[in-house]
């Protein structure tokens, strides 16, 4: 039985959110144009004013789009197939004269340079102001938008820290020009910056080969300081390269948010969590996440592989705060019995349940939670509370029908054999819980094979529930059909010499 058990396949876990990713729609008017500009700020799901976020900014230009970037980021960060921390993405409404970048020089207009003066002393500072900005910026742009990315990495580096370039254009072998001075390396050889450097295998010859030029310079910089990253995306052409490199650029970008060697070298927990807050604060300029599953999973992780009690509670006191939800709080109650915290895991157990109760039942993924909070406590306190233990399982057993059908709930019809085997491995209530058991047998058979009990397991429950109530031939029954089905049961293979010994 391949589940449930491995933190690392700890089910997903969503934080309770403030708010809604949302659009804000922004405009100022800029004393060095004379002009009003626009732009849109999406914010993440979590912001709040009292933090401060890491941005991203590009202009409306090609393919770089702030919206699809901001739903990327949420989509990567909800499925855990990445991580980023929580992230503004600004959008700044721009067509190519007001940007102002010339390839033919490689610098800008007049006006562009106005441009980049609005930004810097106008965007920048409000962002930093009404929004929380930290002074890690992100600069993405694809095409004459990446190209107006290097004009800021050669030009103007103390104002972006992070460089996400995709695609970038040129009209000619010397056009626009691309030179790394020693004063710029010696810039970057000092200051933390991140370089992402893409183009699509089914660009244009003279896009592809210019951005193969651009990283063999750009490569040199690469120090313990400095981070480039070069993809060649095999099945990108120009105007999806964006799509395909934006997964990868964010991952690049967030490198030393998302590692956690601290967790593995530093001994002490209050020792590792400090390592990583002050490594997290140093480069990005922000706090840590501390409801985040990505952020606070390693460190779990590495405190029950260690068995470290004393390390369990500082985490506790760390990472559970008035944001956490249910299934935080879940995780941790889980840990807890883990290290052999039985206390601790009870109270965090039934402080999970009852804020999923109290605030998460309308959610995705509350009643899945709160079904894994009544099952594992269940089987915690089964040996000495039996009748308590039994009493959590209806409960899961009512949460689970009444939500049965919901595509976030995977318990139905596990909650049988769950109820079957309390019953068996508890001596209490066993005709019921065989009852359940051979209403899970029959519903198991058409369902799949990979995530739900094996056979032999189900067959040898009955057949010890059987054994319990003194019908052994039903009992040898089982236990037999077991055996045939895996040889290596070891518990059908006892319960059978027993009967044997008999």
């Amino acid at each position: 039985m391949t589940r449930y058990f491995l933190l690392t396949t700890l089910y997903i876990s969503i934080s309770s959110l403030a708010f809604a990713q949302k659009k804000m729609e922004e405009s100022l008017y800029s004393t060095y144009l004379g002009d009003t500009v626009r732009y849109d700020v999406w914010l993440p799901e979590n912001w709040s004013a009292s933090r401060k976020f890491t941005t991203i900014y590009s202009f409306s230009y090609g393919a770089s789009d702030a919206e699809f970037t901001a739903q990327e980021i949420r989509y990567l960060n909800k499925n855990h197939i990445s991580h980023t921390p929580p992230t503004l993405v600004v959008n700044i409404k721009a067509d190519m004269d007001r940007m102002g970048y010339n390839y033919e020089t490689g610098g800008l207009t007049q006006r562009g340079l106005k441009m980049l003066e609005c930004i810097e002393k106008e965007i920048i500072p409000s962002m930093e102001h009404k929004y929380k900005a930290s002074t890690f910026r992100t600069y993405m742009g694809q095409s004459y938008g990446a190209s107006y990315g290097n004009y800021l990495f050669l030009n103007h580096p103390e104002l972006f820290s992070g460089y996400i370039i995709i695609s970038p254009e040129r009209l000619s072998p010397s056009q626009p020009p691309f030179d790394i001075t020693a004063k710029l390396a010696q810039f970057y050889g000092k200051r933390t910056t991140f370089y992402f450097l893409a183009a699509g295998a089914f660009d244009m010859e003279r896009r592809t080969q210019y951005t193969g030029e651009i990283a063999d310079l750009v490569k040199r910089l690469d120090s313990v300081k400095f981070n480039f990253q070069y993809h060649h995306l095999a099945e990108a052409g120009h105007n999806n390269s964006t799509a395909m490199a934006l997964p990868l650029a964010l991952d690049f970008i967030y490198r030393e948010y998302n590692s956690y060697t601290e967790s593995q070298t530093a001994g002490k927990f209050s020792a590792a969590l400090q390592k990583y807050q002050e490594k997290v604060n140093a480069v990005y300029g922000i706090s840590v996440d501390r409801n985040a599953y990505q952020v606070y999973q390693p460190f779990l992780s590495h405190l029950w592989q260690q068995k470290d009690t004393t390390g369990m509670l500082e985490a506790i006191d760390f990472f559970i705060t008035k944001e956490s939800g249910g299934r935080q709080i879940r995780d941790f109650a889980y840990s807890c019995s883990i290290v052999g915290l039985a206390e601790k895991s009870m109270e965090l157990y039934k402080k999970a349940i009852n804020k999923m109760l109290i605030e998460e039942m309308s959610t995705d993924r509350g009643p899945s939670t709160l079904i894994t909070c009544y099952r594992e406590l269940a089987m915690n306190i089964s040996k000495d509370h039996p009748r308590e233990g039994w009493d959590l399982l209806q409960k899961a057993l009512a949460v689970t029908i009444r939500h049965k059908g919901s595509i976030y709930i995977d318990h139905y019809p596990d909650i049988y054999f769950y109820l079957g085997q309390f019953a068996a491995e508890n001596n209490y209530k066993v005709k019921e819980g065989l009852n359940y058991l051979l209403c899970y047998a029959n519903e198991r058979k058409d369902l799949v094979n990979i995530i739900h009990f094996d056979f032999d397991k189900i067959y040898s429950t009955i057949g010890k529930s059987y054994l319990l109530l003194k019908d052994e031939k039903k009992a040898k029954s089982y236990l037999e059909m077991a055996i045939d089905l895996n040889p290596e049961n070891i518990t059908a293979k006892e319960l059978l010499n027993k009967l044997s010994d008999d």
